[in-house]
């Protein structure tokens, strides 16, 4: 009798290779959390920064202060931005709107050129 050679992967081999890839994808998902939670962050940064360019802009412009960030022209998406204006100078605060953003709110001052986290 002649003998047939078997074809394809055994079952262990086949369970061998999707437990590795189940390992691998558990890492991988270790590394990218951090990279979604720094892209939150930033978002929220560039946000503030163009709503205080926006409304500085504005106050030259019509020579009255907005507050509101829609007012301005800013999506916002899923930024929470509130304006805060003291009669000198504009205060602007933003948050996301998410909770992705492990870094809490982000305050930017207008006489300052680089915001600080709190």
């Amino acid at each position: 009798m002649r003998q047939m050679k078997q074809r394809g992967f055994s079952l262990v081999e086949l369970l061998f290779v999707i437990a590795i890839l189940a390992i691998l994808a558990v890492v991988s998902l270790r590394f990218y959390r951090p990279f979604l939670n720094r892209r939150y962050c930033q978002d929220v940064e560039m946000k503030v920064h163009e709503t205080m360019l926006r409304a500085v802009k504005d106050l030259a412009e019509t020579g009255s202060a907005t507050t509101n960030a829609t007012a301005l022209g800013v999506q916002t998406g899923n930024v929470t931005i509130q304006i805060g204006w003291d009669g000198t100078e504009f205060t602007v605060n933003g948050t996301d709107s998410l909770g992705k953003c492990t870094k809490g709110k982000y305050v930017l001052v207008e006489s300052d050129t680089q915001g600080t986290w709190k």
